[in-house]
Protein backbone atom coordinates (compact mmCIF):
# COMPACT_ATOMS: atom_id res chain seq x y z
CA UNK A 1 0.00 0.00 0.00
CA UNK A 2 1.15 3.46 -0.83
CA UNK A 3 2.49 6.08 1.76
CA UNK A 4 -0.30 8.33 3.00
CA UNK A 5 0.68 12.45 2.51
CA UNK A 6 -0.44 14.43 5.45
CA UNK A 7 -3.10 16.82 4.10
CA UNK A 8 -1.00 20.04 2.64
CA UNK A 9 -4.44 22.26 2.83
CA UNK A 10 -4.49 20.97 6.61
CA UNK A 11 -1.55 22.57 7.05
CA UNK A 12 -1.27 25.15 4.81
CA UNK A 13 -1.02 28.31 7.69
CA UNK A 14 1.75 26.18 9.58
CA UNK A 15 4.42 24.71 7.28
CA UNK A 16 5.16 28.62 6.44
CA UNK A 17 6.54 29.17 9.62
CA UNK A 18 9.40 26.84 10.13
CA UNK A 19 11.77 28.63 7.17
CA UNK A 20 11.87 31.71 8.67
CA UNK A 21 11.74 30.92 12.56
CA UNK A 22 14.31 28.37 12.49
CA UNK A 23 16.51 29.65 9.46
CA UNK A 24 15.29 33.31 8.51
CA UNK A 25 15.40 34.99 11.81
CA UNK A 26 18.47 33.95 13.45
CA UNK A 27 20.14 34.29 10.55
CA UNK A 28 19.01 38.37 10.60
CA UNK A 29 20.20 37.88 14.50
CA UNK A 30 23.65 37.11 13.16
CA UNK A 31 23.84 40.02 11.09
CA UNK A 32 22.62 42.65 13.39
CA UNK A 33 25.91 40.89 15.76
CA UNK A 34 27.92 41.05 12.58
CA UNK A 35 26.86 44.51 11.78
CA UNK A 36 27.45 45.57 15.73
CA UNK A 37 30.54 47.68 16.74
CA UNK A 38 33.15 45.69 17.70
CA UNK A 39 33.25 46.54 21.17
CA UNK A 40 30.00 45.90 21.89
CA UNK A 41 29.79 42.20 20.36
CA UNK A 42 30.34 40.73 23.19
CA UNK A 43 27.49 41.96 24.57
CA UNK A 44 25.11 41.86 22.05
CA UNK A 45 25.99 37.94 21.10
CA UNK A 46 24.73 36.91 24.31
CA UNK A 47 21.57 38.46 23.84
CA UNK A 48 20.97 37.78 20.10
CA UNK A 49 22.50 34.17 20.52
CA UNK A 50 20.01 33.59 22.97
CA UNK A 51 17.05 34.71 21.01
CA UNK A 52 18.40 33.21 18.27
CA UNK A 53 18.41 29.67 19.94
CA UNK A 54 14.68 30.65 21.10
CA UNK A 55 13.41 31.59 17.72
CA UNK A 56 14.67 28.30 16.63
CA UNK A 57 13.95 25.59 19.31
CA UNK A 58 10.21 26.92 20.06
CA UNK A 59 9.47 29.48 17.65
CA UNK A 60 9.16 32.27 20.08
CA UNK A 61 10.41 35.38 17.59
CA UNK A 62 8.99 38.42 19.64
CA UNK A 63 12.71 39.72 21.11
CA UNK A 64 13.99 39.40 17.77
CA UNK A 65 11.00 40.71 15.65
CA UNK A 66 10.36 43.56 17.75
CA UNK A 67 13.86 44.44 17.76
CA UNK A 68 13.46 45.49 14.32
CA UNK A 69 10.12 46.80 14.10
CA UNK A 70 11.22 49.30 16.89
CA UNK A 71 14.22 50.55 15.24
CA UNK A 72 13.30 50.12 11.14
CA UNK A 73 9.96 49.50 10.18
CA UNK A 74 11.38 49.19 7.05
CA UNK A 75 13.09 46.18 8.02
CA UNK A 76 9.90 44.96 9.30
CA UNK A 77 8.33 45.28 6.40
CA UNK A 78 10.64 43.21 4.20
CA UNK A 79 10.12 40.60 6.90
CA UNK A 80 6.47 40.28 6.56
CA UNK A 81 7.01 39.94 2.77
CA UNK A 82 9.29 36.99 3.32
CA UNK A 83 7.17 35.57 5.79
CA UNK A 84 4.34 35.32 3.51
CA UNK A 85 6.64 34.07 0.54
CA UNK A 86 7.05 31.05 2.84
CA UNK A 87 3.95 30.08 3.32
CA UNK A 88 3.24 29.82 -0.63
CA UNK A 89 6.32 28.41 -1.02
CA UNK A 90 5.88 25.28 1.76
CA UNK A 91 2.39 25.04 -0.04
CA UNK A 92 4.04 25.00 -4.23
CA UNK A 93 5.90 22.39 -2.50
CA UNK A 94 3.70 19.97 -0.80
CA UNK A 95 4.75 20.22 2.77
CA UNK A 96 2.84 19.01 5.34
CA UNK A 97 4.16 20.02 8.49
CA UNK A 98 1.66 20.50 11.13
CA UNK A 99 1.97 22.42 14.95
CA UNK A 100 0.75 22.79 18.16
CA UNK A 101 3.00 25.54 19.56
CA UNK A 102 4.83 27.76 16.97
CA UNK A 103 7.09 26.81 14.18
CA UNK A 104 10.04 26.03 16.12
CA UNK A 105 12.61 22.48 15.44
CA UNK A 106 10.32 21.00 18.18
CA UNK A 107 7.02 21.28 16.13
CA UNK A 108 9.33 20.11 13.11
CA UNK A 109 10.94 17.52 14.89
CA UNK A 110 7.49 15.96 15.82
CA UNK A 111 5.15 16.52 13.13
CA UNK A 112 7.87 16.84 10.60
CA UNK A 113 10.94 14.16 10.76
CA UNK A 114 9.47 11.74 12.77
CA UNK A 115 6.44 11.21 10.78
CA UNK A 116 9.06 11.02 7.37
CA UNK A 117 9.72 12.70 4.37
CA UNK A 118 6.89 11.08 2.67
CA UNK A 119 4.20 11.83 4.85
CA UNK A 120 5.37 15.45 4.82
CA UNK A 121 7.86 16.50 2.33
CA UNK A 122 9.77 17.72 5.76
CA UNK A 123 13.14 18.15 3.53
CA UNK A 124 11.68 20.96 1.50
CA UNK A 125 11.89 23.45 4.56
CA UNK A 126 15.09 22.50 5.01
CA UNK A 127 16.34 23.48 1.74
CA UNK A 128 13.35 26.73 1.39
CA UNK A 129 15.04 27.40 4.97
CA UNK A 130 18.88 27.42 4.16
CA UNK A 131 17.64 30.06 1.12
CA UNK A 132 15.92 32.07 3.45
CA UNK A 133 18.85 32.22 5.61
CA UNK A 134 21.45 33.56 2.98
CA UNK A 135 18.13 35.80 1.55
CA UNK A 136 17.86 37.46 5.59
CA UNK A 137 21.52 38.08 6.40
CA UNK A 138 22.47 39.78 3.08
CA UNK A 139 19.27 42.12 3.42
CA UNK A 140 19.45 42.52 6.82
CA UNK A 141 22.91 43.85 6.68
CA UNK A 142 22.39 45.73 3.66
CA UNK A 143 19.95 47.66 5.00
CA UNK A 144 21.31 47.74 8.47
CA UNK A 145 24.82 49.65 6.66
CA UNK A 146 22.90 51.78 4.26
CA UNK A 147 20.21 53.23 6.58
CA UNK A 148 22.77 53.23 9.48
CA UNK A 149 19.81 51.52 11.93
CA UNK A 150 20.53 51.82 15.48
CA UNK A 151 19.80 47.82 16.02
CA UNK A 152 21.27 46.25 19.13
CA UNK A 153 25.43 46.92 19.63
CA UNK A 154 25.49 49.94 17.47
CA UNK A 155 23.21 52.47 19.49
CA UNK A 156 25.70 55.62 21.37
CA UNK A 157 27.79 55.02 24.21
CA UNK A 158 25.48 56.57 26.48
CA UNK A 159 22.31 54.05 25.93
CA UNK A 160 21.54 50.78 26.86
CA UNK A 161 22.33 47.98 24.56
CA UNK A 162 19.35 45.71 24.68
CA UNK A 163 16.59 43.44 22.98
CA UNK A 164 13.27 45.06 22.25
CA UNK A 165 10.15 44.00 23.73
CA UNK A 166 6.10 44.69 22.87
CA UNK A 167 6.11 46.73 25.48
CA UNK A 168 8.90 48.75 24.58
CA UNK A 169 7.35 49.37 21.06
CA UNK A 170 4.10 49.82 22.52
CA UNK A 171 5.49 53.01 24.56
CA UNK A 172 7.79 53.99 21.61
CA UNK A 173 4.41 54.41 19.57
CA UNK A 174 2.64 55.83 22.88
CA UNK A 175 5.17 58.54 23.28
CA UNK A 176 5.51 57.38 26.82
CA UNK A 177 9.28 57.59 28.57
CA UNK A 178 10.77 54.26 29.08
CA UNK A 179 12.81 55.10 31.81
CA UNK A 180 9.58 56.39 34.03
CA UNK A 181 8.14 52.64 34.28
CA UNK A 182 11.97 51.66 34.75
CA UNK A 183 12.35 53.84 37.96
CA UNK A 184 8.54 52.88 38.98
CA UNK A 185 9.90 49.10 38.93
CA UNK A 186 13.02 49.93 40.71
CA UNK A 187 11.57 51.78 43.64
CA UNK A 188 8.72 48.47 44.00
CA UNK A 189 11.51 46.17 43.55
CA UNK A 190 14.16 47.95 46.29
CA UNK A 191 11.36 48.79 48.56
CA UNK A 192 10.02 44.64 48.76
CA UNK A 193 13.74 44.06 49.23
CA UNK A 194 14.74 42.61 45.77
CA UNK A 195 13.38 39.60 43.51
CA UNK A 196 14.53 36.93 46.19
CA UNK A 197 12.51 38.12 48.78
CA UNK A 198 9.30 38.16 46.93
CA UNK A 199 7.06 34.89 47.14
CA UNK A 200 4.34 36.33 45.00
CA UNK A 201 2.80 38.79 43.42
CA UNK A 202 -0.88 40.02 42.51
CA UNK A 203 -3.46 42.56 42.41
CA UNK A 204 -7.11 43.58 42.66
CA UNK A 205 -8.99 46.79 41.20
CA UNK A 206 -6.11 49.07 43.74
CA UNK A 207 -3.34 47.61 45.26
CA UNK A 208 -0.58 45.24 44.18
CA UNK A 209 -0.99 42.06 46.92
CA UNK A 210 2.80 40.51 47.43
CA UNK A 211 3.88 38.09 49.83
CA UNK A 212 7.52 38.63 50.70
CA UNK A 213 9.95 35.91 52.45
CA UNK A 214 10.91 38.42 54.89
CA UNK A 215 8.67 41.45 55.73
CA UNK A 216 11.91 43.03 57.34
CA UNK A 217 13.58 43.30 54.73
CA UNK A 218 10.48 46.27 53.01
CA UNK A 219 10.99 49.79 53.21
CA UNK A 220 7.78 52.03 52.85
CA UNK A 221 9.47 54.75 52.30
CA UNK A 222 10.10 53.46 49.39
CA UNK A 223 7.26 52.09 47.80
CA UNK A 224 5.60 55.24 48.67
CA UNK A 225 8.57 56.68 46.36
CA UNK A 226 6.80 55.02 43.55
CA UNK A 227 3.84 56.51 43.35
CA UNK A 228 2.11 54.14 45.88
CA UNK A 229 -1.03 55.81 48.34
CA UNK A 230 -0.34 53.49 51.13
CA UNK A 231 1.17 50.35 52.34
CA UNK A 232 -1.02 47.92 54.70
CA UNK A 233 1.07 45.05 56.27
CA UNK A 234 -0.53 41.59 56.92
CA UNK A 235 2.06 39.30 57.98
CA UNK A 236 4.28 38.28 55.81
CA UNK A 237 1.47 39.70 52.45
CA UNK A 238 2.36 43.56 51.64
CA UNK A 239 -0.75 45.63 50.13
CA UNK A 240 0.51 48.49 48.17
CA UNK A 241 -1.87 51.32 47.52
CA UNK A 242 -1.70 52.64 44.02
CA UNK A 243 -5.46 52.84 42.81
CA UNK A 244 -6.81 51.93 39.36
CA UNK A 245 -3.37 52.20 37.59
CA UNK A 246 -2.16 49.22 39.40
CA UNK A 247 -2.95 46.37 36.99
CA UNK A 248 -0.44 48.48 34.55
CA UNK A 249 2.03 48.26 37.32
CA UNK A 250 1.49 44.62 37.83
CA UNK A 251 1.98 44.11 34.45
CA UNK A 252 5.40 46.88 33.94
CA UNK A 253 6.97 45.28 37.26
CA UNK A 254 6.91 41.55 36.11
CA UNK A 255 8.33 42.76 32.95
CA UNK A 256 10.73 44.31 34.75
CA UNK A 257 12.06 41.77 36.87
CA UNK A 258 12.54 39.42 33.77
CA UNK A 259 15.40 41.78 32.70
CA UNK A 260 18.78 42.61 33.66
CA UNK A 261 18.01 45.90 35.17
CA UNK A 262 16.70 43.95 38.08
CA UNK A 263 20.07 43.40 39.43
CA UNK A 264 21.19 46.91 38.88
CA UNK A 265 17.99 49.20 40.71
CA UNK A 266 20.59 51.07 42.76
CA UNK A 267 21.87 52.29 39.83
CA UNK A 268 18.43 53.02 38.16
CA UNK A 269 16.82 54.95 40.82
CA UNK A 270 20.34 56.76 41.62
CA UNK A 271 20.32 58.01 38.00
CA UNK A 272 17.29 59.18 38.10
CA UNK A 273 16.52 62.61 38.31
CA UNK A 274 14.22 63.74 41.17
CA UNK A 275 10.31 64.18 39.98
CA UNK A 276 8.78 68.39 40.58
CA UNK A 277 5.21 67.45 41.14
CA UNK A 278 3.17 70.56 40.82
CA UNK A 279 0.19 70.32 43.01
CA UNK A 280 -2.94 69.54 41.11
CA UNK A 281 -4.91 72.63 39.68
CA UNK A 282 -8.76 72.11 41.26
CA UNK A 283 -11.15 72.21 38.64
CA UNK A 284 -13.26 74.85 38.54
CA UNK A 285 -16.51 72.43 37.38
CA UNK A 286 -19.13 70.92 40.16
CA UNK A 287 -20.53 67.76 39.64
CA UNK A 288 -23.36 65.32 41.48
CA UNK A 289 -23.18 61.61 41.28
CA UNK A 290 -25.93 58.97 41.48
CA UNK A 291 -26.41 56.27 43.85
CA UNK A 292 -24.17 53.51 42.25
CA UNK A 293 -26.74 50.64 44.20
CA UNK A 294 -30.03 49.73 45.69
CA UNK A 295 -29.48 49.70 49.55
CA UNK A 296 -28.15 51.73 52.72
CA UNK A 297 -25.91 55.00 52.66
CA UNK A 298 -22.72 53.84 54.90
CA UNK A 299 -20.06 56.63 55.24
CA UNK A 300 -16.68 56.01 54.17
CA UNK A 301 -15.24 55.81 57.28
CA UNK A 302 -17.65 52.68 58.67
CA UNK A 303 -15.73 50.89 55.53
CA UNK A 304 -14.65 47.91 56.94
CA UNK A 305 -11.01 48.42 54.82
CA UNK A 306 -8.50 50.83 55.80
CA UNK A 307 -7.91 51.41 51.86
CA UNK A 308 -11.12 52.94 51.59
CA UNK A 309 -11.86 54.27 55.15
CA UNK A 310 -8.86 56.26 55.71
CA UNK A 311 -9.34 57.70 51.95
CA UNK A 312 -6.07 56.48 50.27
CA UNK A 313 -7.59 56.20 47.49
CA UNK A 314 -9.52 59.84 47.30
CA UNK A 315 -13.27 60.40 48.96
CA UNK A 316 -16.31 59.21 48.20
CA UNK A 317 -19.28 56.88 49.37
CA UNK A 318 -20.39 53.12 50.18
CA UNK A 319 -23.65 51.35 49.93
CA UNK A 320 -24.74 48.43 51.41
CA UNK A 321 -26.60 46.80 48.15
CA UNK A 322 -30.52 45.29 48.93
CA UNK A 323 -30.12 43.77 45.30
CA UNK A 324 -27.04 42.48 43.02
CA UNK A 325 -26.90 45.20 40.65
CA UNK A 326 -24.00 48.22 39.73
CA UNK A 327 -25.21 51.08 38.02
CA UNK A 328 -23.37 54.25 36.19
CA UNK A 329 -23.35 57.18 38.41
CA UNK A 330 -22.97 59.49 35.59
CA UNK A 331 -22.55 59.89 31.87
CA UNK A 332 -19.06 58.19 31.47
CA UNK A 333 -16.77 56.00 29.47
CA UNK A 334 -15.57 52.45 31.57
CA UNK A 335 -11.86 53.13 31.62
CA UNK A 336 -11.31 49.66 33.08
CA UNK A 337 -13.68 45.89 34.03
CA UNK A 338 -11.44 44.23 36.08
CA UNK A 339 -10.75 40.08 34.67
CA UNK A 340 -12.39 39.36 38.16
CA UNK A 341 -15.62 41.09 37.75
CA UNK A 342 -15.78 42.56 41.07
CA UNK A 343 -14.87 46.49 40.29
CA UNK A 344 -15.15 48.85 37.37
CA UNK A 345 -13.10 52.48 36.52
CA UNK A 346 -14.67 55.17 34.87
CA UNK A 347 -14.12 58.25 33.34
CA UNK A 348 -16.58 60.97 33.30
CA UNK A 349 -17.07 63.13 30.81
CA UNK A 350 -16.22 66.07 32.97
CA UNK A 351 -12.47 64.46 33.79
CA UNK A 352 -13.39 62.53 37.03
CA UNK A 353 -11.85 59.70 38.11
CA UNK A 354 -14.62 57.45 39.52
CA UNK A 355 -13.77 53.54 41.18
CA UNK A 356 -16.76 51.20 41.99
CA UNK A 357 -15.76 48.18 44.19
CA UNK A 358 -18.03 45.50 44.92
CA UNK A 359 -16.98 43.96 48.35
CA UNK A 360 -14.55 43.99 50.14
CA UNK A 361 -11.62 42.00 48.97
CA UNK A 362 -13.89 40.34 47.06
CA UNK A 363 -10.88 39.95 44.41
CA UNK A 364 -10.04 36.67 46.14
CA UNK A 365 -13.26 35.14 44.46
CA UNK A 366 -11.39 34.68 41.28
CA UNK A 367 -14.74 36.03 39.59
CA UNK A 368 -17.29 33.96 40.60
CA UNK A 369 -20.97 35.42 40.92
CA UNK A 370 -19.85 38.17 38.84
CA UNK A 371 -21.24 39.30 35.36
CA UNK A 372 -20.00 42.29 33.62
CA UNK A 373 -22.18 44.06 31.19
CA UNK A 374 -20.23 46.17 29.66
CA UNK A 375 -16.07 46.24 28.31
CA UNK A 376 -13.40 48.85 28.35
CA UNK A 377 -13.74 51.71 26.63
CA UNK A 378 -18.02 51.57 25.96
CA UNK A 379 -19.84 54.80 26.98
CA UNK A 380 -22.55 54.59 29.56
CA UNK A 381 -25.51 56.76 30.38
CA UNK A 382 -26.07 57.52 33.84
CA UNK A 383 -28.40 54.82 35.78
CA UNK A 384 -26.77 51.92 32.57
CA UNK A 385 -25.89 49.06 34.24
CA UNK A 386 -22.56 48.29 34.67
CA UNK A 387 -22.48 44.59 36.81
CA UNK A 388 -24.80 42.18 38.03
CA UNK A 389 -23.76 39.68 41.28
CA UNK A 390 -25.37 37.08 43.04
CA UNK A 391 -25.76 38.43 46.67
CA UNK A 392 -26.08 35.03 48.18
CA UNK A 393 -23.27 33.60 46.67
CA UNK A 394 -21.09 36.41 47.99
CA UNK A 395 -22.38 36.46 51.60
CA UNK A 396 -22.57 32.51 51.45
CA UNK A 397 -18.62 32.48 51.21
CA UNK A 398 -18.04 34.95 53.97
CA UNK A 399 -17.71 38.28 52.17
CA UNK A 400 -19.56 41.51 52.80
CA UNK A 401 -20.98 42.82 50.17
CA UNK A 402 -20.57 47.06 51.25
CA UNK A 403 -19.89 48.95 47.69
CA UNK A 404 -17.57 52.24 47.62
CA UNK A 405 -17.71 54.73 44.94
CA UNK A 406 -14.39 56.32 45.28
CA UNK A 407 -13.31 60.24 43.34
CA UNK A 408 -9.68 58.80 42.66
CA UNK A 409 -8.57 62.22 41.88
CA UNK A 410 -10.57 63.96 44.90
CA UNK A 411 -7.67 65.74 45.16
CA UNK A 412 -8.50 67.59 42.40
CA UNK A 413 -12.04 69.44 43.37
CA UNK A 414 -12.61 71.82 46.08
CA UNK A 415 -14.48 69.87 47.85
CA UNK A 416 -16.46 65.86 47.71
CA UNK A 417 -19.04 65.28 50.27
CA UNK A 418 -22.23 63.05 50.50
CA UNK A 419 -25.70 64.91 50.18
CA UNK A 420 -28.04 62.43 51.50
CA UNK A 421 -28.17 59.15 53.89
CA UNK A 422 -30.71 56.08 54.57
CA UNK A 423 -32.07 53.87 51.80
CA UNK A 424 -31.78 54.86 48.54
CA UNK A 425 -32.37 53.42 45.21
CA UNK A 426 -30.43 53.72 41.93
CA UNK A 427 -30.44 56.81 40.14
CA UNK A 428 -31.12 59.03 43.27
CA UNK A 429 -28.56 61.69 43.91
CA UNK A 430 -25.99 60.90 46.82
CA UNK A 431 -22.18 62.37 46.08
CA UNK A 432 -21.21 66.01 45.04
CA UNK A 433 -18.26 67.63 44.03
CA UNK A 434 -18.54 70.97 45.13
CA UNK A 435 -16.90 74.52 43.83
CA UNK A 436 -15.06 77.04 46.21
CA UNK A 437 -18.58 78.84 46.12
CA UNK A 438 -20.47 76.24 47.26
CA UNK A 439 -23.18 75.83 44.72
CA UNK A 440 -23.57 72.35 42.59
CA UNK A 441 -24.73 70.94 39.49
CA UNK A 442 -25.68 67.39 37.97
CA UNK A 443 -23.56 65.90 36.08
Amino acid sequence: KATERFSVSATRFMSGKFPFMIFGLPAAAYAMYRTARPEKRRIVGGLLLSAALTAMLTGITEPIEFTFLFVSPILYAIHCVLAGLSYMLTHIFGVGVGMTFSGGIIDLTLFGILQGNEKTRWLWIVAIGAVYAVIYYFLFSIMIKKLNLKTPGREADDEETKLYTRKDYNEKKSGKPVDGSRLTSALILKGLGGSDNIADIDACATRLRVTVKNPAHVSDTLLKQSGASGVIHKGAGVQIIYGPRVAVIKSELEDFMETPDAARLDEIIDSAAPAKNAPPEKKTEAMTLAAHAAGKIVPLAEVEDDVFAKRILGDGIAIEPSEGRLYAPCDATVAQVFDTGHAVNLMSDGGMEILLHIGIDTVELGGRYFTAHVSAGQTVKRGDLLISFDMEGITGEGYKLTTPMIVCNSDEYAKVEPITSGTVSPGRDILRTVKSGGTHEKL
